[in-house]
């Protein structure tokens, strides 16, 4: 080796001191890459198999919120209408002597005391028959809604008759006696009345303007 200042750094190599060349632009550009590519290495490890995150992050968004989940709906009580159901129909008895249809269900038919009745699903859509509008808390129970004069809504009442052959008493969606009228052509639907102890949603049959005509 010469005395004089080397243009190489000192280094070690196999246990002796060696002298190499400082890295040129190449080499740097190499060295860059290889530190890009090893962070993409490192991110997608911690990210998980195909890159997908696994963090608290994503559990954050995956989990909803408890406002964010749906109530769990159960009927008010059981036997009147099916459900679940995407299109749930009132269960009705028919008397199997005479053919009289009843509503609720029941065992003896009182047209002509006949003791044989079987269950039957009514149609979806009916006529109102008559109506009113329930302009205060009934008494509770049974009435199963809020019964403070303060929080009460209105709501409709009325017979509504369906397939012909039967006259169900049932909440109606409209409580305004404008947009209310004998004989006017109405559907099923299913609302909500209160969340149980439980948590759940408890709902009702209603009968709703058909085609979702008239206000509430």
């Amino acid at each position: 080796m010469t005395a004089g200042r080397s243009s190489r750094a000192p280094g070690t190599a196999f246990g002796h001191d060696i002298e190499v060349d400082p890295p040129g632009p190449a080499a740097r550009i190499k060295s860059r890459r290889d530190e890009e590519r090893a962070g993409r290495l490192t991110t997608t490890a911690s990210q998980g198999r195909w890159g997908s995150r696994t963090g608290p992050e994503l559990t954050d968004r995956l989990v909803p919120s408890p406002q964010e989940v749906p109530l769990r709906q159960v009927p008010i009580t059981e036997g009147l209408f099916t459900w679940p159901a995407s299109e749930p129909r009132l269960i009705a008895s028919r008397c199997v002597d005479c053919d009289n249809h009843m509503f609720p269900t029941q065992d003896d038919c009182p047209k002509c005391s006949g003791s044989s009745t079987e269950a039957v699903e009514l149609g979806r859509t009916g006529t109102l028959w008559t109506w009113t509008v329930q302009g205060y808390p009934p008494k509770s129970p049974p009435f199963a809604g809020s019964s403070d004069p303060a929080s009460f809504e209105p709501f409709g009442v009325g017979y509504v008759e369906v397939d012909g052959k039967v006259r169900v008493e049932s909440r109606l969606t409209v409580a305004d006696p404008e947009h209310l009228e004998i004989d006017m052509e109405l559907e099923m639907v299913i609302e909500p009345l209160f969340v149980n102890e439980d948590g759940d949603e408890v709902v009702t049959f209603a009968f709703a303007p058909k085609g979702g005509s008239g206000n509430e």
